[in-house]
């Protein structure tokens, strides 16, 4: 595993760099791309140069210790829990769900858990939420799939509707098109006219036949995403 440049450009870019001490939300004493240490008080300043140093001495330590708590996982993984733990501390970071749950390899429940860490000082920032949905999102870019056992096979079963109700659907809406277009076609060519009048009643019956289907299609994908959101899925 290896931190990427994605995962170095997404810590840099929500840290910022800001080459004057400030106080993060949380009160703590801030500096450069987020460090922070007994070192960093009111009033200190730095040079641009400076604060890469020190991103680049922080990221040795953080990737190590993500590394240490989670040895296993892919990069993409690996550069999105060094960024919530850039974010949150090694210590917060090591009794985190995320890093029990990518541990366990459960790696979809270890993506949702990354938006539990979007509070400081006890309050929700929009900043944090937005961090932590760009995490999950880098967490996910290469993960692996998941082993299910066979006693929990609800997931698939109900990813499995969702598709095939779009399939329906899909299909259904394009039989329905190529129906019309078959009929319009057909009556402007020379010598169809009697064949294609002479079925034009089942054109019409066939029709409702097919919307009967795209509307089958549409109610299985609905009932999917609804059971989804039921069962706390998404």
């Amino acid at each position: 595993m290896k931190l990427t440049s994605a995962g170095i450009d997404l810590i840099k870019s929500r840290e910022s760099c800001r080459l004057k001490a400030y106080q993060c939300p949380a009160g703590i004493w801030t500096i450069g791309y987020g460090h922070t240490g007994p070192e960093v008080h009111d009033n200190l300043e730095i040079t641009q140069g400076e604060a890469d140093i020190l991103l680049q001495s922080d990221l040795i330590i953080f990737d190590a210790g993500v590394s240490r708590i989670c040895p296993s996982g892919t990069d993409c993984q690996h550069s999105a829990m060094v960024s919530l733990a850039y974010n949150i501390g090694i210590g917060n970071f090591s009794r985190s769900s995320v890093a029990r749950l990518h541990n366990a390899e459960k790696y979809a429940e270890a993506a949702q858990a990354f938006a539990l860490w979007n509070k400081a000082a006890g309050v929700v920032l929009a900043g944090l939420v937005s961090r932590r949905a760009a995490e999950a999102a880098l967490y996910l870019q290469d993960a692996p799939a998941e082993n299910v056992p066979n006693g929990e096979g609800e997931k698939p079963l109900v990813a499995s509707r969702t598709i095939n109700g779009q399939a329906i659907a899909g299909a259904g809406a394009a039989a329905t098109a190529g129906l019309s277009s078959f009929k319009d076609s057909a009556v402007t060519r020379p010598g169809w006219q009697g064949t294609v009048n002479d079925l034009m009643p089942y054109f019409d019956q066939l029709k409702w036949v097919v919307l009967a289907v795209v509307i089958f299609g549409i109610g299985m994908t609905l009932y999917a995403r609804w059971h989804d959101r039921h069962e706390g899925r998404v």
